[in-house]
């Protein structure tokens, strides 16, 4: 069915905005002004919709996220703005009074940030064995790199006694016990032992994921999964969800790896970069190489203020083995990197992979958040993008200075270095980490400020980004790291039909004003998925 949008602001990949858009099925036709394009509807029987002056963006491409799992954290307790250890005893006994909890049932919350707090020490096991002693309980992070467990749940898994672990670190307390503070690969050991949804709550949390994506005029994710659901069931609620057509957003996935054995056998799963249709296809191998900034477990090359380089968290040589592993299967690799010595980690191993002629598989760098000159020259050099995420700047900026001291500082978020040095740069969210808002993470990315709008005049202001590049960002630059530049990413005939409506413009408004712009409507496929008011209609 042909569909003519009319009377609105509708952004185009030439400059300036047309006032309608029509669209056949899945596609764009074509972009123009409103009385041709109206007169297309009486000669096909079509339906005219009017934007009354609404603005129509191409739908956002979250470039990476964590979508499942942020589906599944809405079932979860949840502890972001917490001001205090106290408040997460309250939150969580309010929580489990409402949701009593099973026998054996693991009891999780997420999202604390001890930095803020008045005492700024992160909660040990003790506060989690007054939340439950006869449950095994884990509170983790809001970096998702580190958490504190209680006794019944490090006895679970094997991690109540003193040892090294490689990549990870179990913390001790003055009695020389594991306190209940885990990092890294320790923290994942915790994790990966609490039991992953199966079946209908694997399709009930992408659901639910997929219909607050929308709500936000995301239409594409780029997202890591498979830490919260193995591949089969991962496909299965796919499969499941497009027989009855509840997909609503494009899922490029990105397959955790820890390992060259995990890497292998992912392979041996048939797993290549681009198995899939525009629904859902196989993307990216992820690597964790190092942690947060918040738990000081991202990998620096020189100490951190208060002590300790962070965490490499897979060794350089078994980096440069999955390097070219990856490059022999002819797959992306998308490495988190924010310390400035794991993203050197990161090159060696691209570096060392690298041999003339080879395809550019748009590897990237996840976070991108600490680099100097010279590594963003050899970045350039070898072909990597930057998945950056525009919002860290605004909860991350007051550490910078207070742990990395102001000549390093000047290393952080050089968002428009990397784009002046010619580096395809795209923008997501990280969520449940952070705000999954796009129109958030452009204002970050425009003012590099949080939402008290300090620090005046932005963060390391020389680094923002203008209005068009932000928008970028989350359209046609992620479409490119995910190899879609060609069917999505811009709003121009024969792309597909993926974009939102929204109520101001995003290239012209005040800054202050970018984060009240709100989503009213998001189309995918061409079809209707979130309607704010009752505006439109699938004809």
């Amino acid at each position: 069915m042909l569909k003519v949008f009319y009377n609105g602001h509708i952004h185009t990949p030439f400059g300036r905005p047309v006032s309608a858009m029509a669209i056949r099925g899945n596609r764009v036709l074509a972009l123009g002004e409103d009385r041709a394009l109206l007169q297309m509807v009486g000669a096909e029987r079509g339906v005219a919709q009017n934007l009354e002056g609404a603005y129509v963006v191409p739908g956002f491409n979250d470039s990476h996220c964590h979508l499942l799992e942020g589906g599944v954290r809405l079932g979860q307790i949840d502890l972001t703005g917490v001001s205090c250890a106290e408040e997460i005893l309250s939150r969580a006994r309010a929580y489990l009074r409402e949701n009593p909890p099973a026998p054996g049932e693991w009891i999780v919350g997420f999202g604390f940030d001890q930095n803020g707090w008045k005492n700024p020490q992160m909660p040990t096991r003790e506060l989690a064995d007054a939340i439950s002693r006869e449950h095994p309980v884990v509170l983790c992070r809001v970096c998702g790199h580190a958490g504190v467990a209680n006794s019944r749940a490090l006895q679970k898994t094997g991690l109540d006694q003193p040892r090294e672990i490689e990549g990870g670190e179990i913390v001790l307390g003055e009695d020389g016990r594991p306190n209940g503070v885990l990092h890294e690969k320790a923290y994942y050991l915790l994790t990966r032992e609490i039991p992953q949804p199966r079946g209908e709550a694997v399709d009930r949390a992408l659901r639910a994921a997929m219909r607050k994506a929308n709500r936000l005029g995301i239409t594409s994710a780029q997202s890591d999964d498979l830490g919260n659901a193995p591949l089969e069931e991962l496909l299965g609620a796919i499969g499941r969800m497009r027989e009855r057509g509840e997909m609503t957003v494009r899922i490029f996935e990105e397959a955790l790896v820890g390992s060259m054995g995990e890497l292998e056998n992912l392979f041996a799963s048939g797993m290549r970069t681009g198995l899939g249709d525009d629904w859902f296809r196989m993307g990216n191998v992820k690597l964790l190489t190092d942690g947060s900034l918040g738990a000081q477990s991202a990998y620096m090359r020189a100490p951190y203020r208060t002590g300790g380089q962070g965490v490499l968290a897979i060794g350089r040589e078994e980096l440069k083995a999955i390097a070219r592993c990856a490059k022999a299967h002819s797959t992306q690799l998308a490495f988190h990197a924010i310390g400035d010595g794991a993203l050197e980690a990161c090159i060696d191993a691209v570096e060392a992979a690298r041999r003339p002629g080879d395809k550019n598989m748009r590897n990237r760098i996840v976070h991108c958040q600490f680099a100097d000159d010279a590594l963003i020259e050899r970045m350039r050099l070898t072909g990597l993008c930057a998945d950056i995420q525009p919002a860290f700047v605004g909860s991350d900026w007051p550490l910078v200075e207070k742990l990395l001291g102001p000549e390093r500082m000047e290393m952080g978020y050089r968002w428009r270095s990397l784009l002046e040095k010619g580096i395809p740069v795209a923008a997501g969210s990280d969520s449940p980490i952070d705000e999954q808002s796009p129109l958030w993470g452009m204002t970050c990315a425009v003012a590099r400020q949080d939402k008290a709008g300090l620090p005046q005049g932005g963060f390391l202001p020389s680094e923002k980004l203008s209005r068009r590049q932000a928008l970028e960002l989350y359209t046609s630059a992620g479409a490119y790291l995910s190899f879609d530049e060609g069917r999505k990413g811009m709003l121009a005939p024969g792309m597909l039909a993926d974009f939102a409506v929204l109520s101001g413009d995003v290239l012209s408004a005040p800054i202050v004003e970018l984060p009240e712009i709100s989503v009213l409507a998001t189309f995918v496929d061409g079809k209707i998925c979130f309607d704010r008011d009752g505006r439109f209609s699938d004809g």
